[in-house]
């Protein structure tokens, strides 16, 4: 016996070894055999992640284990997953592993399986992966090299799957959630059957846009005849529940080359009325299983034929209810006496030829009865007959059916009747006749605060003659009141081929209550809304703009209105506004509001606003507005703001204001003080002219800067760049205050910061407007009379300090400008000042030049100042040649050039000038020749009586030659040492060598007056 142990003690550790090592050593066999197998038969792409193997599981068999796996597919589904699962396993024999040819896999599991199934227009599916059936010599091949793949299984499981299918090409969707399904079979036989069951906890079907069903659960207990060679399976035995709805089918399903073949019956084992109230959206709830119900059911159907893109297979339904009664758990009362004949029937396939009879459905809760039956022969031209009457009273419908937080009260009474066919290409409906009517109504939600009472509705809709022109809808009145506000209404709506229209409608809307009623988030809207409009007319009159024939007429009056929300920091208020308008004109006939701190009305008209809403015709109109005040800068964003909302549209390109060029509109404004800034404008005017694209200010003038202002000009919308054409009138403006109120002013004529007094212009402007509707300076054209009537600049203004230091001048202190008159030109970006007389000190000097946008500045001040006071070199030199007289008058000119930029501007002397206009340069020249032309009279004099005492010697003449020669060079020398004359003169450009000529010349002329008279003597000797 020790022995026998021992052995088996042996044989059991031989065991243990092989169930620990077996699956270590034919893991990778086996993996191999998976990939090899798959891209074998398919082309797409599988992946997953981890592979286990183990003999424990499910000995003696091994239990291979693929997490993370999934297929994905090729061509235009290259990438789209097609499978994916959380775990697969699958069981395999141990004898084939270790001793077979060929590996079956004998059950598989799948756990969180998600199949997507797709069909596109064209007919290319994602599970279309298989590959061409490969040659049989290949398949020789394989067989002889080693072992294979195949599927044995006789049972399988899903756990917490989801299947989708859509076929895009004919419409169909369904999807499957939440499945849960066991079974079993011999799938290695041909013909087996395959034992299902399980739940569907989620079925939604839709086919061609209609859902068909919605969030059914589906339990499923069913036994099929698999005949796989012929894809074939017929339903034996078997249970399918939809909901409680159950249902038993007997027929088959088969798989064919061009689509599906099915012979299908089906019925309800069960004759339950309220598994049928199952299958009602909204019903079928956690507390179904408590819901009281009674009477029975029948219900049966087939469907046989083919289903494919050109056919569809025959079917057929019937539904029966007997004596049905349900009662809500918790509700006091029953609907009753349910009694239904439902027959569906399509013989042909062809879905136009499908007959429906719902030839009985009544029903009543308490003493309120409805009935319903509906006969339609097809499809194709819906000829039908059908008939509906009932009363309820809405009170007692919250008896019946579970609505939390709603309350219904008042009687409604309904029929309908219908009779005929649709036609829509000749314009042929059924007859008509129906009629709705609720008086007492009252409705209350729990998104209203306040209840809908005293609701009335009295309406008909008849056609009595099936021709669509002959269709009336007429709702002889719909009256309510919400929170003490009325409303009430009538319409007459006919012909639909020409439609006509008969409105009128009366009532009063809180403006507070309705925002309690639909909150709208960041705005708050409070007031009163009275109206009353009627309205009358034809499509065809409207569409010809024949207006006249449209009797529109009505009032608005709204009161108390107050508007706050974001963006808009002011409160907009209106105290009362009435418009009154008729089917040609609008008229605001009062309008008295706030916006923020200022208070105004309006009174106006608009035209033709008809035709420009439906048409797109001119809108014409006429609106008066009067204001106290107007701060402009409670309507500037603020410095956060602003940034804040460039950064939010900085990728957002700014657009400029096009004015509509079907607009034709004058505006009238008066407003009595308007503040910007530091600028007060008071008794503001003007007329604005709106008009082909066009804005047209005409007449408009305020009072400012201690002065009037009147302005006419143009903005133009239309080209690409908008253009903008004023001109500017100014009496009497305060040049400080013009300085410190006006951008352009301190742009373009920045001299007035310093400055004191006043000036009356007349200006033009002219130029483009950017995307920021700001001007393009650049493009700037202009020009006018500025007339300054009495100004003065300080000493210790940059420009006057300037001129000091370039001058040396100690009287150039305050500039002094009375009753000037400066011709001004703006192009290309700069204001140029022509000419024009100012008072530096005590200098008289002429101003011209121009200033730019950028600042830069280049002016041109001729300044008159008297020779004495120019400095002691000039002085001396001009003395020197005119022994004391002034050099050419009392005056001379400094002409003095100013650059650089208005903030800092940079003083050169550029040129001096007498006062009759001859430049220092040529008055000095003047001077030293005739000094040289004095200096020649003397030598000449001094020869002349040299010659006379010496008239017998030709030794005396020559003598006399020698001292007129010494005194001419003495007189030429003395000219040309004078040092102040030389230095003064190369401070003014002038060339020695140009006086060395002119000394030259002299003594050439002196030398030919000498030989003149020798050669006279000699003549006389002889």
């Amino acid at each position: 016996m020790k022995k026998v142990g021992k052995i088996f003690l042996i044989v059991l550790g031989v065991l243990l070894m092989a169930i620990i090592l077996i699956p270590v050593l034919f893991k990778d066999k086996i993996k191999a055999l998976v990939i090899s197998e798959f891209e074998k038969s398919t082309e797409a792409e599988l992946y997953f992640g981890d592979v286990s193997l183990n003999l424990f599981s499910n000995f003696p068999d091994f239990t291979l284990g693929l997490s993370d796996m999934g297929i994905t597919g090729k061509g235009v589904f290259e990438g789209d997953t097609l499978l994916s699962v959380a775990n697969l396993s699958a069981s395999i024999d141990l004898q084939e592993v270790l001793f077979g040819e060929s590996i079956n896999l004998k059950s598989i599991e799948m756990v969180k399986p998600d199949i997507t199934i797709i069909t596109l227009l064209d007919g290319s599916a994602n599970y279309d992966i298989a590959r061409e059936s490969a040659s049989e010599e290949v398949a020789a091949e394989e067989t002889e090299e080693g072992a294979s793949l195949s599927l044995g299984i006789n049972s399988f499981s899903i756990e917490e799957g989801d299947f989708v299918y859509y076929d895009q090409s004919i419409g169909f969707f369904t999807q499957l959630a939440d499945i849960n399904i066991q079974g079993s079979g011999d799938f290695a036989a041909d013909i087996f059957d395959l034992i299902t069951e399980g739940t569907l906890n989620l079925v939604d079907l839709n086919y061609d846009g209609t859902d068909y069903v919605t969030d059914k659960l589906v339990d499923i207990d069913a036994t099929l005849s698999m005949d796989l060679p012929n894809s074939k399976y017929t339903f034996k035995e078997n249970e399918i529940s939809i909901n409680s709805f159950l249902l038993a089918v007997d027929g088959f399903f088969a798989l064919l080359d061009d689509g599906f073949g099915m012979d299908l019956k089906f019925n309800a084992p069960r004759s339950e009325f309220k598994q049928l109230l199952s299958l009602i959206p909204g019903v079928y709830t956690d507390s179904f299983k408590d819901l009281k119900s009674d009477g029975t059911l029948s219900f049966n159907g087939n469907v046989t034929g083919t289903y494919n893109e050109d056919s569809m297979p025959a079917f057929g339904l019937n539904l029966a209810v007997n004596d049905g009664m349900f009662q809500y758990p918790d509700l006091p009362d029953a609907v009753s006496n349910v009694q239904m004949r439902l027959n569906v029937e399509n013989k042909s396939g062809i879905i136009e030829e499908t007959r429906i009879d719902l030839s009985q459905m009544h029903l009543e809760m308490g003493s309120n009865p409805v009935d319903a039956k509906l006969l339609m022969q097809n499809l194709k031209d819906f000829r039908l007959n059908a008939d509906m009457q009932g009363k309820l009273n809405l009170n007692e419908l919250m008896n019946y059916f579970p609505i939390e937080g709603y309350e219904l009260a008042g009687l409604l009474d309904f029929s309908a009747q219908a009779d005929g066919v649709y036609d829509s290409v000749n314009h042929i409906i059924p007859k008509l006749n129906i009629d709705i009517n609720l008086v007492d109504g009252l409705i209350k939600t729990p998104d209203l605060p306040s209840p809908i009472e005293k609701f009335l509705v009295s309406s008909n809709i008849s056609n009595t003659t099936g021709k669509l022109k002959d269709t009336k809808i007429s709702v002889e009145n719909i009256s309510m009141e919400l929170d003490d506000q009325p409303f009430q209404s009538s319409m007459t709506l006919q012909n639909p081929d020409n439609f006509e229209w008969d409105v009128k409608m009366k009532g009063n809307l809180d403006l507070d209550k309705l925002m309690k009623l639909y909150p709208m988030e960041g705005m708050q809207l409070k007031g009163q809304i009275s109206t009353e409009l009627s309205s009358k007319g034809r499509m065809s009159d409207l569409e010809a703009k024949r207006y006249n024939k449209m009797p529109t007429s009505g009032s608005l009056t709204l009161a108390n209105f107050d508007y706050q929300g974001e963006g808009i920091d002011q409160a907009i208020t209106i105290s009362k506004a009435q418009a009154k308008f008729t089917n040609s004109q609008i008229e605001l006939s009062e309008y008295s509001g706030t916006a923020g701190s200022t208070r105004y009305n309006m009174t106006g008209k608009l035209s033709n606003y008809l035709g420009f809403a439906l048409n797109d015709e001119v809108l014409k109109g006429t609106l008066s507005v009067t204001a106290d005040q107007l701060a402009i800068s409670e309507w500037m964003v603020t410095d956060e703001v602003a940034e804040t909302t460039e950064s939010e549209t900085s990728e957002e390109a700014m657009e400029v204001v096009r004015i509509p060029e079907n607009v034709q509109f004058n505006l009238q404004t008066s407003v009595d003080k308007v503040t910007y800034n530091s600028l007060e404008m008071n008794n503001m005017k003007g007329q604005v002219v709106v008009s082909k694209g066009k804005i047209n200010l005409k007449d408009a003038g305020f009072n400012a800067m201690n002065g009037r202002v009147d302005v006419n000009g143009e903005y133009d919308s239309k080209p690409e760049k908008p253009t903008f054409d004023f001109k500017f009138g100014a009496k009497e403006i305060s040049i400080p205050s013009s300085f410190q109120a006006l951008d352009m002013v301190q742009r373009m004529a920045p001299v007035a910061e310093k400055m004191t007094g006043q000036f009356t212009s007349n200006f033009s402007l002219k130029g483009f407007l950017g995307a920021d509707m700001m001007p393009d300076y650049t493009s700037l054209t202009g020009g006018g009379l500025i007339q300054v009537l009495e100004a003065s600049l300080g000493g210790n203004s940059d420009l006057l300090s300037g001129l000091t230091s370039v001058t040396k001048l100690a009287k150039v202190g305050t500039a002094t400008l009375d009753k000037i008159k400066m011709t001004a030109e703006v192009k290309e970006g700069r204001l140029f000042i022509k000419p024009f007389d100012v008072k530096l000190g005590d200098y008289k000097t002429v101003v011209s030049g121009s200033t730019g946008i950028d600042g830069s500045i280049d002016y041109l001040l001729k300044m008159d100042v008297p020779a004495g006071q120019v400095g002691g070199q000039l002085n001396s030199l001009v003395s020197s040649f005119s022994g004391g007289q002034s050099l050419v008058g009392d005056n001379i000119t400094l002409n003095i050039g100013m650059g650089g930029i208005f903030s800092k501007p940079e003083f050169s002397l550029r040129s001096v000038s007498s006062e009759e206009g001859e430049t220092v340069k040529g008055a000095v020249t003047g001077l030293v020749s005739d000094k040289v032309d004095e200096k020649k009279e003397e030598a000449k004099a001094l020869v002349d009586d040299k010659v006379a005492t010496a008239k017998d010697s030709a030794t005396k003449v020559v003598e006399a030659q020698k001292d007129s020669m010494t005194l001419k060079a003495d007189a030429l020398l003395q000219a040309q040492k004078d040092s102040i004359s030389t230095l003064a003169a190369q401070k003014l450009g002038l060339n020695k060598d140009s006086t060395d000529k002119k000394l030259e010349e002299v003594k050439n002329k002196a030398k030919g007056v000498l030989k003149g008279l020798l050669k006279k003597k000699k003549k006389k000797d002889n």
